[in-house]
C-alpha cells in the first residue's frame, strides 16, 4: 500500500550500503532498497512484516516526553513506600529497593540482583537512554556519541519488567489479605505512572527509525544487522543448545523443590512454584491462579518444547513455513519474561512478612533453580537468530549480514 500513511518497499539484491537505501531486515534478512517516502507513518518489511519505521513525530516526541515523565516519578516511587502490611498492629512498609536488600540480606543474592536489575536499573537506564537519544534530536542536534545507546534500547526491552511487577504486586496483596491488612502507600502511584510510561515507551520508540532520523551510515539495530551471517552463522545454535539443556535438566527439580518457606502463626509452609498456584486456587482466586499457572508454568515449559523444536527445525535443514517460524520465535522470545513474576512475589513477601511470631517469609534454594531455567530460556531465546529460518535456495547469505530475494 502506497500512500500518506503506510508505504510499500522493494526488495533487491544485497549490494546497498547498510543503513542506506539498501537496508537488511533483521528478522529475516531480506534486503530493501527504497528509503521510505516522506509523510510515511508506517513502514512493513515486505517479507516478515515486521515494523521497520514510524512517524518521526512518535517515536521521537512522544518516546522523549514518557521517558522524561517516568523519570521523574521515579523519584517518589524509590522514596515513598508502595503499600504497608499489618498484623494484629504491627506494620511493615515495603519500597521497591526493600525486598533487594531482604534478599541480599538472607542469602539469595542471584534474586536479588535479579530483581534490582530488572525492576529498578534497567528501567531507570532505559529512560535515561531515551531521553540522552531523543533529546538531541527533538533540538535539531543528534548526538552520535548517545546514539551508540540505540543498539541497547531493544535489547533492554524484555529486560525492564515493570509490567510483571505489576502483577507481582496484585498477587502479593492477593496471599497476604488472608492473615493481614494491606494499604497502598504514596510511593503506588508514581509506580504505577511508572509502569504506564515504560509500556508507552516501548509502544512509540523504534531504534530503527532513530537511526534513520539521525542518518547514520550503521544498522538500524546495532549488532544485529551487522554481525555476519555467513561463516559462523550456526555457532548461536551451538549456545543456543546448550542453554535449552540446562533448562531441561532443572526443570523437574525447579518445580517440586521449595522456593519459599512461609510462618505463619507458627505454622510453616512450605511454597514450591506449583504449590503457589494452588494456594490461590484455593483461596477462590482462580483468575490470579490461572495467570500464575501460565506464568511459572507453561510458559517455560513452552519457550522450551518451541525453542528445541525451532533448533532442530534448522539442524535438519527444512525450509518450510518460514514466516510462521520466525512469529512463533518472536512470541516467545516476549512472553517469557513474564515467568519473573515469581521472583519479584518472593521479594515482596520477604520484605513485608518480617513480623516475627506473627508472619515471616524467606527464599530458598529452590528459587535459584528455578531462576536458572527461566534465564536459561531467556538467554537462548535470545541466542538463536531468526534469520536462518529464511535461508533456503531462494534465499542467499552473502557476506554482509542479509539475504537476496531471488
Amino acid at each position: 500500500m502506497t500512500g500518506e500513511s503506510e508505504h510499500e518497499l522493494r526488495t533487491g539484491s544485497a549490494s546497498g550500503a547498510p543503513g542506506s537505501a539498501g537496508t537488511s531486515c533483521h528478522h529475516c534478512g531480506v534486503l530493501i532498497e527504497e528509503e521510505p517516502p516522506p509523510g510515511t507513518r508506517r513502514l512493513a518489511c515486505p517479507r516478515c512484516g515486521i515494523t521497520l519505521w514510524k512517524d518521526r513525530d512518535r517515536v521521537v516526541a512522544r518516546s522523549l516526553a514518557f521517558a522524561v515523565t517516568g523519570l521523574i516519578l521515579f523519584i517518589p516511587a524509590l522514596l515513598f513506600p508502595i503499600f504497608t502490611f499489618e498484623v494484629v498492629g504491627r506494620k511493615n512498609s515495603n519500597l521497591m529497593i526493600t525486598g533487594v536488600a531482604d534478599l541480599y540480606g538472607s542469602g539469595a543474592g542471584v534474586i536479588a540482583v535479579i530483581v534490582f536489575l530488572t525492576s529498578i536499573a534497567v528501567p531507570l537506564f532505559r529512560f535515561v537512554a531515551v531521553v540522552l537519544i531523543t533529546a538531541p534530536i527533538a533540538a535539531g542536534r543528534p548526538n552520535q556519541r548517545t546514539l551508540r545507546l540505540n543498539s541497547l534500547i531493544a535489547k533492554l526491552d524484555n529486560w525492564a519488567m515493570l509490567d510483571v511487577y505489576l502483577l507481582a504486586i496484585v498477587v502479593t496483596h492477593a496471599k497476604l489479605s488472608n492473615f493481614g491488612s494491606m494499604a497502598f502507600g504514596p510511593g503506588w502511584p508514581a509506580l504505577l505512572g511508572i509502569i504506564l510510561c515504560s509500556i508507552a515507551v516501548t509502544l512509540c520508540y523504534s531504534p530503527y527509525t532513530i537511526d534513520r532520523l539521525a542518518a547514520r551510515e550503521e544498522s538500524p539495530d546495532g549488532p544485529e544487522k551487522s554481525r555476519s551471517f555467513s561463516g559462523d552463522r550456526r555457532k548461536p545454535l551451538v549456545r543456543c543448545q546448550a542453554l535449552l539443556l540446562t533448562g531441561i535438566i532443572l526443570v523437574v527439580p525447579s518445580y517440586t523443590l521449595t522456593i519459599m518457606t512461609i510462618v505463619q502463626y507458627g505454622h510453616v509452609n512450605h511454597a514450591t512454584v506449583y504449590g503457589a498456584v494452588l494456594e490461590l486456587t484455593a483461596g477462590g482466586q482462580y483468575f490470579l491462579g490461572s495467570l500464575m499457572f501460565v506464568a511459572s508454568i507453561v510458559v517455560p515449559i513452552v519457550k522450551l518444547i518451541a525453542l528445541s523444536l525451532l533448533v532442530l527445525s534448522i539442524r535438519l535443514g527444512w525450509t518450510g513455513l518460514p514466516l510462521a517460524r520466525t512469529r512463533v520465535y518472536l512470541f516467545i522470545e516476549r512472553i517469557g519474561r513474564w515467568s519473573f513474576v515469581d521472583f519479584f512475589v518472593v521479594s515482596m513477601m520477604v520484605a513485608l512478612a518480617k513480623l516475627g511470631v506473627f508472619a515471616t517469609a524467606t527464599a530458598e534454594p529452590g528459587l535459584i533453580v528455578f531462576a536458572g531455567v527461566v534465564l536459561s530460556t531467556m538467554f537462548a531465546a535470545m541466542s538463536l537468530d531468526s534469520r536462518l529460518f529464511w535461508t533456503d535456495r531462494a534465499l542467499v547469505p552473502d557476506d554482509g549480514g542479509s539475504t537476496r530475494a531471488d
